[in-house]
């Protein structure tokens, strides 16, 4: 079985496609960990969360992606 790493994201504005860029953006700095030149990620989401409303003013976004890497992380 493949190993899976999680990443997560968030925007304080409330933007979901920030939110997944973000997760996005720590895959792709793991992607070539180990010297991999060609690797490439297949990734899904699990979670989408957030916060709205209160006396903060909260509107807040959280993504959480499962990835699997090819060749798979040692």
């Amino acid at each position: 079985m493949p190993s899976e790493r999680i990443y997560q994201g968030e925007s304080t504005a409330g933007k979901l496609q920030e939110a997944l860029d973000k997760a996005l953006q720590q895959l792709g700095g793991e992607l070539g960990e180990g010297g991999v030149s060609d690797a490439m990620a297949s990734w899904k989401i699990i979670e989408v969360t957030g916060q709205q409303g209160g006396i903060a003013a909260f509107h807040s976004v959280q993504v959480k992606i499962a990835a699997t890497r090819t060749p798979a992380w040692s």
